[in-house]
């Protein structure tokens, strides 16, 4: 059998979605952002003939350095780490208008993070030396940023035999892994109130998706965190395309769970249920959306209806770093210094009904886009970072009569340094799938429009920064493809559905006139299933706290009987093994095949629907499942 699929998806629009919901994984490495800051010496300077030195007391201001150097250096979690000079933090926070790429830092003995909330990174680390009798004493604070919570801290005594750096290593050394402090201070903010989260996902399960007109059926809503706890006493708010939920807006019990009740309308329709959970990040900033969508069908044929889910993640990092220099006797040395650095993170989830537009029988499927997808919904985001340096400049050093050192730094004219960022919304997105007998192919996109800031400032004539900033448009995409040729995918075809996988990382360098060698790494990942709409209303039943029945007997029926358009075939199973469910007519022809599969002991069932060309009369449905055969009659009454 040939099987083949098509899918090309046009417009979608989302639904709200904060486009800062990235990027916040419980693994071993969550980016988190750090402001480093100075040590708070609250010794005063010594006067001549006091125990303590002028010296020892100048050591004093080097503990930060030993703090900063072993978490950039030894800290075996700093890779999970984005660092920033506290001074920098500051600016940034005081200057609507600052400029990353081309501030420097100037030289300040004590940069403090004072009072008050820094919302330009995750967390804060700084210390404060006192003392106490003839003793010192370093207390290492790691806080957050936004909510200057204190998510750890250290103290010990200062060793007046060390160096102020040594000792500063050794009062930070209790902290380190400092990821590992991290994620314990989020867990246990988690784990207190019921507006903070690491990085959510809500779960909504219906406990049927194949109802009748006016029909109940219960929506079941699950909320976890990333490490698999329960969220309990959130609120969810939900939504539904038709027909009537019973509460719009829920709070989830100890398990981490509630239920609602949809009641489907007067007229046949697909429906679209969906939930979101509203929270923050446990260091206060946010606010970030969980959310999810599941259908519904209301009397709607779902024979040639497949249902599909996919997700998908890119990443990455581009860079060039290009430097030379030339020296000549008793002359400055003349660098020239070229830079381009741009990192880039999306993700995409895309779901929804789609029809099949095959007129083939078995497991022959194709869309081609003529008809517009039944119901579907999709979010993700898109976030880029770049700055590019392009300076000429002296540097050097001259020597003047009675050794006085200058120096000189002169840079050329033209000089620039520019940054550009965006972060947007997936707006819309598409998909296109193939299986086969020659050929497996998959590609998905989600792409986004919005506009993108940009800081620039070009060195002049005059010895000065002529800065420029404005807006431009954007867009952005998030892609993922594949085909057998290339490794780390799959697209497979089991129990009834397609499986698409992907994951893969590379590296390409590649030679830039201007910039020299380019390095590019990129990662790519997707999970996603495709399978037909009445495989969902298969399963349901099993996945919804039903305890699992061992029949004595092989059982067959179906309800209700005589039916129009559709019934429910059910059958018990008291061993696994082949089992095969057909519908013939009443000449003893097939009709159609609806179960050709292994199945596990247990009671199953499966949804059968007429289509408009078959008339009205008798028909038989047979099972075979090892030497058992049973054959009963249906009526189609029209």
């Amino acid at each position: 059998m040939k099987h083949v699929i098509y899918f090309i998806i046009i417009l979608l629009q989302l639904p709200s979605i904060n486009s800062l919901a990235q990027g916040w994984e419980c693994n071993d490495c969550p980016r988190r952002s750090l402001g480093l800051f100075d040590c708070d010496v609250q010794v005063p300077q010594p006067s001549w003939g006091d125990p303590l030195t002028l010296g020892d007391w100048l050591e004093f201001n080097f503990v930060a350095a030993g703090i900063h150097s072993e978490l950039m250096d030894k800290d075996p979690s700093r890779d999970c780490l984005s660092f920033y000079d506290g001074q920098f933090v500051l600016e940034a926070e005081t200057n609507p208008e600052f400029d990353s790429a081309s501030y420097k830092i100037s030289y300040n003995w004590q940069n403090l993070p004072g009072p008050g909330s820094l919302s330009y990174v995750d967390y804060i680390i700084y210390a404060e030396l006192i003392q106490s009798g003839s003793d010192f004493f370093i207390t290492v604070y790691l806080e957050a940023g936004k909510t200057r919570e204190l998510a750890g801290t250290n103290t010990v005594q200062y060793n007046l035999s060390l160096n102020g750096g040594d000792n500063g290593k050794l009062a930070v050394q209790p902290l380190i892994p400092l990821m590992e402090k991290i994620r314990e201070f989020e867990k246990e903010k988690r784990n207190e109130l019921t507006n903070v989260a690491i990085d959510a996902s809500l779960e909504v399960k219906p406990q049927k998706v194949y109802l009748h007109t006016n029909e109940s059926t219960q929506i079941n809503l699950i909320l976890k965190d990333c490490d698999d706890f329960k969220l309990p006493n959130r609120e969810i708010h939900l939504t539904s395309t038709a027909g009537a939920l019973s509460s719009y807006s829920v709070n989830t019990n100890q398990d981490g769970e509630a239920q609602v009740t949809y009641t489907a309308g007067g007229s046949p329709a697909w429906v679209e249920i969906y939930a979101e959970h509203l929270y923050y990040y446990p260091h206060g900033l946010g606010v970030i959306d969980a959310s999810d969508a599941k259908f519904i069908s209301v009397q709607k044929s779902p024979v040639d209806v497949w249902d599909f889910k996919v997700t998908a993640d890119v990443r990455f990092i581009k860079y060039a770093d290009t430097t030379w220099s030339i020296s000549a006797a008793n002359s400055p040395t003349i660098t020239h210094y070229r830079s381009f650095y741009e990192s880039y993170s999306g993700n995409l989830t895309l779901a929804g009904l789609i029809t099949n537009e095959c007129s083939g029988n078995g497991n022959e499927f194709c869309y081609t886009g003529n008809d517009l997808p039944i119901i579907w919904f999709v979010y993700g985001n898109a976030g880029e970072f770049s700055k590019e340096k392009s300076t000429e400049y002296f540097n050097g050093v001259l020597k003047t009569l009675g050794e006085t050192i200058t120096y000189c730094n002169a840079l050329a004219a033209g000089s620039k340094i520019r940054t550009d960022y965006y972060n947007m919304q997936t707006d819309n997105a598409g998909l296109y799938l193939e299986y086969s007998d020659g050929l497996k192919y998959f590609e998905v996109n989600g792409y986004g429009n919005g506009q993108a800031n940009y800081h620039s400032k070009e060195w002049m004539f005059g010895d000065y920064w002529e800065p420029f900033q404005g807006t431009y448009s954007r867009s952005a995409s998030v892609a993922v493809s594949w085909d057998e040729s290339m490794p780390g995918g799959s697209l497979t075809y089991q129990d009834s559905a397609y499986i698409l996988s992907y994951s893969n990382t590379e590296t390409i360098y590649e030679p830039d006139p201007y910039y020299g060698m380019k390095q590019t790494t990129v990662s790519k990942n997707l999970n996603g299933i495709i399978k037909p709409f009445y495989r969902t209303i298969t399963d349901v039943d099993a996945n919804h706290f039903t305890p699992v029945a061992i029949p004595k007997y092989f059982e067959l029926t179906c309800y209700p009987n005589p039916f129009n358009p559709s019934t429910i075939i059910s059958w018990g199973l008291p061993a696994s093994g082949l089992v095969t469910l057909k519908i013939f007519n009443s000449l003893g022809e097939e009709i159609k095949t609806l179960v050709n599969e292994y199945q596990e002991t247990g009671y199953h069932s499966t949804l059968f629907v007429v289509n408009s060309s078959l008339p009205s009369g008798v028909y038989f449905y047979q099972i075979k499942a090892g030497n058992f055969i049973s054959t009963k009659k249906m009526i189609l009454l029209k």
